[in-house]
C-alpha cells in the first residue's frame, strides 16, 4: 500500500481556541475552517438547519395535514435497506402518534427491485390511500409517479439520491441534492424523513422531543447507508447515538439483545452489527419486517424478528463467504494486472450478496467492481466503487447498453441483458482505466500526520474522540510513528491477529494487528520499524494502537 500524508507539519492554533496543535491539525485537515472550529466541536441541536428551508415542504405538509385531519390513508413507500427502513419506521411512528391513518409498503428486492415500485402504487389504491409519501427513493420514478397521478393519488417525493434524467412529476419534492434552497447536500434519506417530522410535529403542535426520541431511528440509518460524517449528519448521528444507547423502541433493544450489544453503542457497531442484522432481511427474505420490528411495542413480537434476523444474517454470511471464493478464482483466472476494474457474473449466485461482495473485492484488489447474478435472459448487478471513480457517472456513459441502474458515487445496481455481459465488461473497463490512475490500483493508505510514541496517550485520546462520530468525511484519525523498535515477544491471538510492543527511547507502547498474521515473520526477528497506527482504549482503560499498515527499516 502507498502511504500518503495529508500534511508534513503541524498547524498552529489562535490562541482564542486554546487546543492542542494536534487537534487544530486534524480540524484543519478535515477541512474545518476556524470559524466552524465551534460547531464541530460543540455538535449541538441548535446548528440543525430549519426543514422549512425545503422549498415544497410548506406544500408537503399542507398535503399530509389534510389526510391526517380527514383520517384518509397514508401510504409511505420505502427503500428495502436500512436507511429507507428507519425513515420508514421514524415517519410511520410521528404520523400515528398524530392520530394519521397510515401504512407502508417496502418493495422485495429480488422481485421489484429498487425505486418506487407500481406494486407499491396498486396497494395505495386497494387501501384506499390517495397520498404516497416516498422515502429514500422515488426521485428517478417518472414512469411510477405518472402511474400514481392517473389513479388519483399525490405522491410526495422525499429521497437524497440524483436523479437519472428529469424529475418526476410529483405533488412535491424534498431532496436536498435538488434544492438550491437548502443548505446541506449530504442527508441520508432517513435525515430527510426527520426534516418532514420535525416539519410536520411544528405544524401539528407536537412536542419536538417526540421526534428527537426518534434520533436513534436517525443515527441508524445514517451511519448505515455510509453519507459524509460532516455537518447535519454529524450532529443528528451525535445526538442519535446517545439517544440510542437509553433507547425506548422496543425493536431496536430487541435486535441489541439478540446481537450481544450493550452501551456504549458506537458508530461501529451500527455498521458492522446492527446494520447488516437489518440489511440481511432484505437480502434473502422480505424487509417488511424490519420496519415491523421498528414499530411494534410488543417485546414478544420484537424478540421474534430479531432473532430471524440474526438467522438470516448468519445464512447470508456464509452465501457471501461462498461467493468471494468462486469470486477470487475468476479474478485468478481472468489475469487481474491486464484490467483496471473487475466485472464478474454467475448463475448461482445470489443477487442479495453480490454488492457485499463486490466490496469486498474492492478492498483488496483497489477496483471498481460490478457482480451480476445472471438470471435467464437478463442479469442483475450491483456494484462498488473507489473514490477517484464514480461508479453512477460512469454507468451513466455506459446507459444505452444497460436495461436499467441507479446509484451514486460508491454503489450502484443495475440490469442488463446477459448476452451484452462480456461487452459491457470490456466498455466498463475502457471507461475506467481512462479516469483511474497507478496510485489507485496501488492502493492507498490516508495518513493524517506523524506523532511521537508518548503522544499515545489519554490526552491524544480525548482530543480523537472530540470528533466523533466518524465516517465518510470524517474519518477516525490515522497516524504515522517512525523509527520504532520491536522488543519483546510478538505473538499470534485468537487466529489472525498479532500484538507486539515498539520502544522508543524509553516509551514502550502494545501494538494490536488485527488480520495482521502476515506480519508475525517479519517482526520476530525484532527489527526497526515504522508503523500507521489508529489509537484506542482497551477494556482495561489503557491506551493502545491498533496496526493498519508497517515497514521494515533498512539494516532494522
Amino acid at each position: 500500500m502507498k502511504w500518503k500524508i495529508r500534511t508534513e507539519g503541524r498547524y498552529t492554533p489562535p490562541e482564542e481556541f486554546e487546543i492542542d496543535d494536534l487537534l487544530y491539525t486534524l480540524l484543519k485537515i478535515r477541512g474545518i475552517d476556524d470559524n466552524g472550529i465551534s460547531s464541530f466541536l460543540n455538535p449541538a441541536l441548535k446548528f440543525l438547519h430549519s426543514p422549512f428551508m425545503f422549498t415544497d415542504m410548506e406544500r408537503a405538509i399542507g398535503r399530509i395535514m389534510e389526510n391526517i385531519k380527514t383520517k384518509k390513508p397514508i401510504l409511505l413507500h420505502g427503500d428495502y435497506d436500512v436507511d429507507g427502513i428507519t425513515g420508514v419506521s421514524l415517519l410511520y411512528r410521528v404520523i400515528k402518534k398524530m392520530g394519521g391513518k397510515v401504512y407502508y409498503y417496502i418493495p422485495a428486492r429480488l422481485s421489484e427491485g429498487y425505486g418506487l415500485s407500481k406494486k407499491g402504487v396498486v396497494y395505495a389504491r386497494e387501501i384506499g390511500a390517495n397520498l404516497i409519501i416516498t422515502v429514500d427513493c422515488g426521485i428517478s420514478g417518472v414512469e411510477e409517479v405518472d402511474y400514481a397521478n392517473s389513479l388519483g393519488i399525490d405522491v410526495i417525493v422525499t429521497d437524497h439520491h440524483h436523479p437519472k434524467e428529469h424529475v418526476p412529476d410529483a405533488f412535491a419534492i424534498i431532496n436536498p441534492k435538488l434544492d438550491e434552497k437548502y443548505p446541506f447536500k449530504y442527508l441520508a434519506g432517513v435525515g430527510v424523513a426527520f426534516k418532514l417530522a420535525l416539519a410536520l410535529a411544528y405544524t401539528h403542535g407536537l412536542e419536538q422531543k417526540e421526534v428527537l426520541w426518534l434520533l436513534d431511528l436517525v443515527a441508524m440509518g445514517t451511519v448505515a447507508d455510509v453519507v459524509p460524517m460532516i455537518g447535519e449528519n454529524r450532529i443528528l448521528t451525535y445526538h442519535g447515538l446517545q439517544v440510542l444507547n437509553k433507547t425506548r423502541n422496543t425493536g431496536i433493544r430487541a435486535l441489541m439483545e439478540v446481537s450481544g450489544i450493550t452501551p456504549p453503542v458506537k458508530t461501529h457497531h451500527i455498521g458492522f452489527i446492527l446494520g447488516p442484522r437489518i440489511n440481511a432481511l432484505g437480502r434473502l427474505s422480505h424487509a417488511g419486517d424490519g420496519v415491523k420490528l421498528l414499530t411494534t411495542y410488543d417485546k414478544n413480537l420484537a424478540m421474534e424478528i430479531a432473532r430471524r434476523m440474526d438467522f438470516y444474517n448468519k445464512e447470508r454470511q456464509s452465501t457471501e463467504k461462498s461467493i468471494l471464493e468462486g469470486a477470487l478464482k475468476k479474478v485468478e483466472k481472468m489475469g487481474i494486472e491486464d484490467y483496471s476494474s473487475i466485472v464478474l457474473w454467475d448463475e448461482e449466485w445470489h443477487q442479495g450478496v453480490i454488492g457485499i461482495v463486490a466490496s469486498r473485492l474492492v478492498e483488496r484488489f483497489h477496483r471498481p467492481t460490478i457482480l451480476f447474478s445472471v438470471d435467464g435472459e437478463f442479469s442483475k448487478g450491483s456494484g462498488r466503487s473507489i473514490p477517484s471513480i464514480d461508479l453512477f457517472e460512469t454507468l451513466t456513459s455506459l446507459e444505452d447498453m444497460l436495461e436499467e441502474f441507479g446509484g451514486h458515487r460508491e454503489a450502484a445496481g443495475l440490469v442488463i441483458k446477459s448476452d451484452k455481459l462480456e461487452e459491457f465488461r470490456s466498455a466498463f473497463n475502457t471507461k475506467v482505466k481512462e479516469k483511474i490512475s497507478p496510485e489507485d490500483l496501488e492502493g492507498v493508505v490516508y495518513i493524517d500526520m506523524e506523532i511521537s510514541l508518548d503522544e499515545v496517550n489519554e490526552k491524544t485520546l480525548a482530543m480523537i474522540k472530540s470528533l466523533e462520530p466518524f465516517g465518510p468525511m470524517n474519518p477516525s484519525p490515522v497516524f504515522i510513528i517512525r523509527n520504532l523498535k520491536v522488543v519483546g515477544y510478538p505473538e499470534n491471538f485468537k487466529g489472525e491477529h498479532i500484538r507486539f510492543r515498539v520502544l522508543r527511547e524509553r516509551e514502550h507502547r502494545e501494538v494490536l494487528g488485527f488480520n495482521g498474521l502476515k506480519h508475525l515473520d517479519n517482526i520476530k526477528g525484532r527489527p526497526d520499524v515504522d508503523l500507521v497506527v489508529s489509537m484506542f482504549k482497551d477494556r482495561n482503560g489503557g491506551t493502545k494502537l491498533k496496526l493498519i499498515d508497517m515497514r521494515i527499516k533498512e539494516g532494522g
